[in-house]
């Protein structure tokens, strides 16, 4: 990649920008008929299943040792995260949210969770 395709405006952030170009470059199936919400599910769930793999080698092929993984692979990776992001925000734009509100409900919810039980995350 030669560079930024995108700028932060002055009066923006970074997330209102990508959230703005995603719903501007979603050239196939704008709308939320069947067909448009089809492609944002599979695609949704394919590109998350991408950045899995990438977890997948990671705990496979080193130990689960994220510094240890590639850096041809790392930067696969973030494509793969980036990918699944776009397809995320599509369907928080046709619920009518938008990231920083999804963000902000999900940092109340762990906090609460947090709160109640100090341990609701921890594993066996």
């Amino acid at each position: 990649m030669s560079g930024p395709i995108i700028t932060v405006k002055s009066s923006s952030t970074i997330t209102e920008d990508f959230q703005e170009y995603v719903r501007d470059n979603w050239k196939n199936n704008p709308s939320p008929d069947f067909k448009g919400l089809a492609i944002r599910i599979a695609g949704a769930a394919g590109e998350t299943g991408e950045w899995l793999e990438h977890m997948k080698k990671v705990i496979r092929n080193y130990n689960g040792d994220f510094n240890a993984y590639p850096k041809t692979k790392r930067d696969e990776a973030r494509l793969e995260f980036g990918d699944a992001l776009h397809y995320m925000v599509r369907c928080m734009q046709d619920f009518g949210f938008t990231l920083e509100e999804v963000m902000i409900f999900n940092i109340e919810k762990i906090t609460t969770c947090n709160q109640e039980n100090p341990n609701w995350d921890k594993t066996p």
